[in-house]
């Protein structure tokens, strides 16, 4: 027995309960599927995959980050790791260039126009500034590094841009053996995909509800707001 399971089990006799983080059970997650490519859309200053390395993983990262002042960070973190690489643009449905607003907290920044409620819960994240940003395709931006690994997870938080970001990408999204996606309980951004239709969407894409992570809540009410939902390709699909 290892030492994490034998302290569990003792704090457990004393009423205690040592819980894994989500960030642990998606590494084990990532390791049990043997996933060696994640897409990181929506990388931000590069939370997500630091935290993916803080907890074993150490296949190929790509990241996508549009904004300068968060790319720039992005581009420090990653200098030294041979296996991630990163790419300033934004992901979406068509290739163009776009105007995103900038969210005081940055990580909430967005291509739809924030609705009252997200700020009323959030206020941090009202919009301060905006960029114009080249926009591309997943397709156009990921295939080939998809079709030449042995199973490609695809993570997408984009603040409610999420149902473009799939559009943009069937060929992709097709040969995906793992999708992790923000999904809003109730309407957060303007044309963004409900939480029913994304749902919907990853089973009629081949997908199974695999995990689902917590994430946004009223501070007042608790009302839980957005989750993320991971959804895992069986097998034998």
């Amino acid at each position: 027995m290892s030492v994490i399971n034998h302290m569990s089990r003792l704090l457990a006799l004393t009423g205690y309960e040592v819980r894994r983080t989500d960030a642990q059970r998606r590494s084990s997650l990532l390791s049990h599927e043997e996933f060696d490519l994640v897409l990181d859309v929506g990388a931000a200053t590069g939370q997500y995959g630091a935290e993916l390395r803080r907890n074993g993983y150490k296949g190929q990262i790509l990241s996508f980050e549009p904004l300068d002042a968060a790319f720039a960070q992005l581009q420090r973190r990653v200098a030294g790791d041979k296996n991630w690489s990163v790419v300033q643009t934004a992901v979406g449905a068509h290739s163009e260039t776009g105007t995103i607003s900038i969210a005081g907290n940055s990580d909430s920044s967005s291509l739809l126009p924030m609705l009252a409620r997200h700020e009323e819960v959030a206020p941090h994240t009202r919009y301060i500034g905006s960029q114009t940003i080249e926009i591309h395709t997943l397709d156009e931006l990921a295939l080939d590094a998809v079709q030449q690994s042995r199973n490609a997870y695809l993570k997408i938080d984009t603040q409610g841009y999420e149902r473009f970001v799939l559009d943009g990408g069937p060929r992709v999204v097709a040969l995906l053996g793992g999708v992790q996606i923000e999904m809003s309980l109730i309407p957060l951004d303007s044309g963004a995909m409900t939480f029913d239709e994304a749902i919907i969407r990853m089973l009629g894409e081949g997908f199974e509800m695999h995990l689902v992570e917590p994430g946004l809540r009223d501070p007042v009410s608790q009302q839980l707001l957005q989750m993320d939902g991971v959804f895992i390709r069986p097998k034998d699909a």
